[in-house]
């Protein structure tokens, strides 16, 4: 993300919409499957199967699926994208009677029109296969966007036109997605950005010629589906598990995203979320702790890495978490590039990224996101909630529908106890009982985190509790709270950096000796061996107070081997 961003986008008109923390108004309007439109791709094998299984999931009528023949690619041109998604779409909303308009004729950009009065159509859902980026226009074809330019801009903000004419505003190229919101509009310009009506208002049912759109994308049909199944689930059963935030460590033209991560950690736990909150200027490594991790907000890395990258790991049923980067989701079919691909192919149920440079202030605004979700809201209206500009790089991925926090904490309480889901079920715990604590009542906090242990014990919340004695100084009963763990070797139901938490802890007690026997189960476990070895070189100190010098000495040299001599070259005449 640039830096020099904050010089080009001074002249926006719509700082003042910026939150700051503002609480939202009015009351949330639900809307239900009547108000979705799904669009599939008959050239692409898969993006049928997706919808179908979505609009199983989601009841949504036959009647809203409209089937494209359009390109198999990510990218495609602006004339392939008039032709086959953004006029056949709009032709099929009029003649299905899905909006109340008048037909319109073909602008001088090619683009179908119509005059709209009335639209019970809210969500625009893009299947996998459907393209995510119209490629960039010139010559004279760019031309003809003047006018549309000076419409849209000449009276409100004259200064944008200057600004989209030349420099880095001055583009084209968009995300479908972007351009799609802006279907049922008149007299849009390519260029620049279209500033977003439901940026930051309270009340967007009000606004009917926006479509949120989102799209069930991924690197495979079947990792698009397990994405729908999860959201579903987190809006059956509430999201139980951990906060993680992810800032940077730069200075400079970064601070502004460090700020907002920084904001993310205090309202997370706000929510009463256990939250851990990196500020290194490298993103989590594969040895952090990182168990359970619903909700994640995050910057500044080029690809998905760190503890994500692990054999095995999942998200939660239900997480909800976005990477903040300029190319996140650049090639959203791939499982390695980028975030957003990525997270789908490890199970998050909702995300966000962009398909091309954006610039910082025109992506989505991560406190305003999670703080309409939380609110109740569902994830498109979030989404476009959080989201400055249209017609530029922004894509969501996931069901528009799906409400995170649609289950409340009180629900959740209520229906811990199934010997299923004790593990998941350790977070409500804890959830609570920081709740609790930060109404000012600590020693209610410690008995509910107590009397959890009996309902639904596990590390989370063994670690919890001996925190929690250790805040009285009691170091016997924190200790005793994770003896059981220490005999208990690391697997995919205990996150690997929990376990090293927990044996850190257990040697801060005092108890080298199980602390040690825990990292010799880490040198055993199954994982890649550049992670086994940063675990070791962790565990160094807990082998030397253990009273183990040898094996501290081996593991120094195993985890730090000495540079391998230069090789000298001889020549000879």
């Amino acid at each position: 993300m640039l830096p020099f961003v904050k010089r080009i986008l001074t002249v926006l008109i719509f700082q003042t919409l910026l939150l700051a923390g503002s609480p939202l108004l009015g009351e949330y309007q639900v809307y239900g499957p009547d108000s979705v439109v799904v669009v599939a791709n008959s050239s692409m094998p898969g993006s049928l199967k997706v919808a179908e299984a979505y609009m199983e999931r989601r009841s949504i009528p036959g009647e809203h699926l409209i089937v494209l023949e359009t390109s198999v690619e990510e990218r495609i041109s602006r004339k392939e994208y008039l032709e086959t998604i953004h006029n056949p779409i709009i032709r099929e909303l009029l003649l299905r009677n899905l909006v109340d308009a008048f037909d319109g004729p073909v602008d001088d950009l090619g683009r179908k029109t119509a005059t709209i009065f009335k639209n019970k159509i809210r969500y625009l859902v893009l299947c996998y296969g459907v393209p995510s980026k119209v490629q960039a226009i010139s010559g004279e074809m760019a031309k003809l966007d003047d006018p549309y330019l000076n419409r849209m801009f000449r009276r409100s903000n004259p200064a944008l036109i200057q600004t989209f004419t030349s420099g880095n505003m001055a583009r084209n190229d968009a995300s479908v997605d972007g351009e799609l919101s802006l279907i049922l509009k008149r007299d849009i310009p390519l260029r620049g950005f279209v500033p977003n009506p439901l940026h930051g208002n309270a009340e967007p049912s009000r606004i009917q010629d926006i479509l949120r759109v989102t799209r069930l994308d991924g690197p495979s049909p079947e990792a698009v589906i397990r994405m729908l199944d999860s959201s579903m689930a987190g809006e059956m059963k509430g999201l139980r598990g951990r906060a993680y935030v992810d800032e940077d460590g730069r200075k400079g033209g970064f601070e502004i995203g460090n700020t907002w991560m920084a904001n993310m950690a205090t309202f997370f736990e706000s929510l009463g979320y256990d939250t851990s909150h990196n500020t290194a200027r490298s993103t989590y490594q594969a040895v952090d702790r990182f168990d359970a991790p619903v909700l994640y907000a995050g910057w500044y890395a080029s690809n998905c890495n760190g503890p994500f990258t692990l054999p095995g790991f999942r998200f939660p049923e239900g997480a909800v978490a976005a990477h903040l980067h300029s190319f996140s989701a650049s090639s959203i079919r791939s499982a390695t590039k980028g975030w957003v691909g990525p997270f789908v192919e490890k199970g998050v149920a909702c995300t966000f990224g962009n398909v091309a440079e954006p610039y910082l202030r025109l992506t989505h605004n991560f406190e305003a996101f999670f703080k309409a979700l939380s609110d109740g809201w569902n994830f498109a209206d979030a989404a476009y909630f959080a989201l400055p500009g249209l017609s530029w790089q922004g894509v969501a991925i996931g069901d528009p529908l799906y409400r995170p926090f649609a289950v409340s904490q009180e629900t959740q309480l209520a229906s811990i106890g199934d010997p299923l889901s004790i593990l998941q079920d350790q977070y409500v715990i804890i959830r609570q009982a920081n709740l609790v604590e930060r109404s000012g009542n600590a020693e209610e906090a410690l008995s509910i985190v107590s009397r959890g242990m009996l309902i639904a014990p596990g590390p989370a919340l063994a670690l919890e509790r001996a925190r929690s004695y250790l805040k009285d100084n009691n170091k016997e009963k924190a200790a005793g709270s994770l003896s059981f763990i220490s005999d208990l070797s690391p697997s995919r139901s205990i996150n690997l950096g929990l376990y090293a938490e927990i044996a850190d802890t257990l040697a801060e007690l005092g108890d080298a000796d199980s602390a040690l026997r825990m990292y010799k189960n880490l040198e055993k476990a199954k994982i890649p061996e550049k992670v086994q070895l940063a675990f070791l070189a962790r565990g160094i100190k807990v082998a030397q107070n253990a009273g183990n010098p040898g094996l501290a000495i081996e593991w120094k040299t195993r985890s730090s081997p000495p540079p391998e001599p230069k090789q000298t070259t001889s020549s000879s005449k």
